[in-house]
């Protein structure tokens, strides 16, 4: 089996279900575990990310007004590759490249590779997606324990959290401008221990500052997508600039955490059960201490 996979968190599906050696092609963003790093790189992105969180928005915004995409595919190196299998998404144009041109390319090739779109949006949808991602490989029964160990983890955080007290969280996605994070996002909150801004799993989405300060959040982590836990804190100062900061009881009370955005919160994948316990331990450290994978998050303020 050749497997060729177009999004970050599918790359780690296919790692926990040992399936990095069937592994030929990755993303540009692809880079857990360090294993994948040496992989053929089939994706690059047209926006600068090393701008501000303001400048990235505006790049998007831009590429999206002149229909382009954000990501380039190196279609000759992946006809190349000649995969039994390819795996992406269609829900996210900001997340990975063109599920369109992905399906073009695909069809040019003889013979014709699987062609596999996972894009859960709960944790139940990302169990289905391993074990999709396991019978299309080939491996149906890997999934088995994989699924089994990561549901005893949530198990064991929402058992251990139910006699505490719900706390009003807010996780922020993007800064400038203000984002609140959806999809999975609130459904982390809820198990553990809290109560989110946003009651569906619809997608993230830009939120007025108002809105916020209504909210009166009582925590807030801060995980911008594709951010490092560095560069989340290199960009906080542009939060606690806004005149509405302060109002917020979080900031107030020094609730305030900055977390990996880019390993945890924004990849659908066996790490959303990390970011479980990352918000476990962030909302009830009173009952949680070293939960959370070292260096995944820290205390702003």
């Amino acid at each position: 089996m050749r497997i060729i996979s177009l999004l970050p968190s599918l790359t780690e599906i296919l790692a926990v279900l040992q399936l990095e050696a069937e592994t030929i092609g990755v993303t540009h963003e692809c880079d857990y575990p360090d294993s994948v790093k040496t992989k053929p790189r089939l994706t690059s992105s047209s926006i600068d990310v090393n701008a501000s969180s303001a400048s990235i928005e505006t790049q998007v915004n831009a590429r999206f007004e002149k229909a382009d995409g954000l990501y380039a595919l190196d279609i000759e190196t992946f006809k190349a590759l000649k995969p039994d299998l390819v795996l992406t998404q269609k829900l996210c144009d900001v997340c990975a490249v063109s599920y369109s041109l992905v399906e073009r390319v695909v069809a040019t090739l003889n013979p014709r590779p699987q062609l596999l779109s996972a894009e859960p949006t709960s944790l139940e949808e990302m169990y289905e997606s391993i074990q999709a991602i396991a019978q299309a490989a080939g491996c149906p029964e890997r999934a088995i324990d994989v699924i089994a160990h990561l549901r005893q983890r949530v198990a064991q955080v929402v058992e251990t959290v139910q006699p505490a007290t719900p706390v009003k969280v807010a996780l922020l996605e993007w800064i400038e401008p203000l984002y609140s994070a959806g999809q999975w996002n609130p459904e982390l909150v809820r198990l553990a221990g809290g109560i989110p801004m946003d009651t569906t799993s619809a997608p993230s989405h830009r939120m007025r500052w108002d809105t916020l300060v209504d909210f009166a959040p009582e925590v807030i982590l801060v995980m911008p997508c594709g951010f490092s836990l560095e560069r989340t804190l290199q960009e906080m100062p542009t939060l606690t600039a806004h005149p509405a900061w302060s109002k917020l009881k979080a900031v107030q009370n020094q609730r305030v955490y900055a977390a990996d955005g880019n390993s945890y919160f924004n990849r659908p994948g066996p790490r959303l059960v990390d970011s479980l316990e990352i918000v476990a331990e962030v909302v009830h450290p009173e009952i949680f201490q070293g939960l959370a994978p070292k260096d995944s998050f820290a205390h702003y303020g």
